[in-house]
């Protein structure tokens, strides 16, 4: 299966490295599994279990100065919309023989992509206003707890995980001094919540960019989305391993090849659920915060 390490850092580090280190148990020795660039903002350990841990330092190489070492990281979570099992399971023929887990794990970060392309809706720097009496929005130099007006909250940097990197935030004072602020955490994706590090002062105006989805993609994964992503990586899967026996052929804004292929019969699927997932229908079936699928 593999798991997926992945970590942020503020632009102000002088940080340049880091090292991701495993152990088979929380509370045991912790070994160096790999030293890479932290600009890379991930690992995917292919050797990795649902049973193992993990943890992240950093470094400076210039001054060899080391950050902490992170809090336990339990393995098994897997960034997307679907993971490498969801493909082996649903195609006998994507054995790691055939295919292996590194590439599967990149064909499930386009499709990711692909996914977000195709049904999320973004806002840019949308007024942080009054919405309801549960969702004032104060600014007052104390309140550091806002919300979105559009939901449900999405994956801004098709990074797979719904965080406090797909929000960006920024004020405007009364003499049009720009102020940028840091999320520190998004609290509640089923209602656009999320908080704020600082508060900002009763004279800034404030404002966010953010994607929204017609779907609740977290903490589970809409089933149409999970499937649409499965079909899209399968497709992907097939042009990769018959390459030879392809002719080309479109979906939609998507130029595939083959033509009676599993690569476009599975592409054909991921379109019908892509469009299910954003018919009128399904938008219209929230009805007292609750959804129904």
């Amino acid at each position: 299966m593999g798991n997926v390490i992945k970590w942020s850092i503020s632009k102000e580090s002088s940080y340049d490295l880091v090292m991701i280190y495993r152990s088979d148990e929380r509370e045991e020795t912790y070994n160096l599994i790999k030293t890479q660039d932290i600009s890379d903002n991930s690992y995917f350990d292919v050797n990795g279990g649902s049973n193992d841990w993990y943890k992240v330092r950093f470094q400076d190489s210039t001054t060899g100065v080391y950050s902490q070492y992170s809090s336990s990281i339990a393995g098994g979570k897997f960034s997307g919309y679907c993971n490498v099992d969801d493909i082996r399971n649903f195609s006998s023929k994507m054995t790691s023989n055939t295919i292996s887990d590194s590439v599967l794990f990149e064909l499930i970060k386009i499709a990711t992509a692909q996914i977000n392309q195709d049904i999320l809706v973004e806002y840019r720097d949308e007024n942080v206003l009054y919405i309801d009496v549960d969702k004032k929005n104060t600014i007052d130099g104390i309140n550091k707890t806002f919300y979105v007006k559009n939901l449900y909250l999405a994956d801004y940097n098709d990074d797979g995980i719904i965080d406090e990197n797909d929000i960006y935030v920024f004020s405007k004072n009364s003499l049009g001094v720009r102020t940028e602020y840091v999320v520190d955490e998004i609290d509640d994706v089923r209602h656009g919540q999320f908080t704020l590090t600082t508060a900002p002062n009763s004279n800034e105006e404030l404002y966010i960019t953010y994607r929204s989805s017609p779907v609740l993609l977290y903490p589970k994964v809409n089933m149409n989305v999970r499937n649409a992503a499965i079909n899209y990586v399968l497709a992907l899967a097939h042009m990769r391993l018959d390459p030879n026996q392809m002719r080309s052929f479109r979906v939609n804004k998507v130029s595939v090849t083959g033509d009676s292929s599993p690569s476009k019969a599975y592409m054909e699927k991921y379109t019908n659920y892509i469009s299910k997932i954003n018919s009128k229908l399904i938008r219209e079936q929230k009805v007292n915060n609750i959804v129904w699928y």
